[in-house]
């Protein structure tokens, strides 16, 4: 009975952990910046609904960048974003 017990505690830890776990962000998502180092050198899916990471990130970089946002309302959303960089310069294709 004593080994059940113990065996069901560890188990239940385990399951606990790993529930805690799955919640967590991803990477160093919270930090600044970090949505554009996870972009950079990718070529991303846009698309609204779910929200894709490229959809999210074109809708930041339009906020950034209103030349951009204004691109994007008159030619409408692309299907794929890519995302460079050198130095300083940013590339959006």
């Amino acid at each position: 009975m004593k080994f059940f017990l113990k065996t069901a505690w560890g188990l239940g830890f385990a399951i606990a952990g790993l529930a805690g776990t799955s919640c967590m962000q991803v990477g160093d998502s919270w930090m600044p910046g970090s949505m554009a180092a996870a972009a950079k050198n990718q070529i991303m899916l846009v698309r609204r609904d779910p929200p894709s990471f490229g959809y999210q990130r074109l809708e930041q970089q339009s906020r950034v960048y209103p030349d951009l946002g204004f691109f994007v309302s008159k030619h409408g959303q692309p299907d794929f974003l890519a995302e460079t960089g050198e130095r300083n310069r940013r590339y959006f294709i």
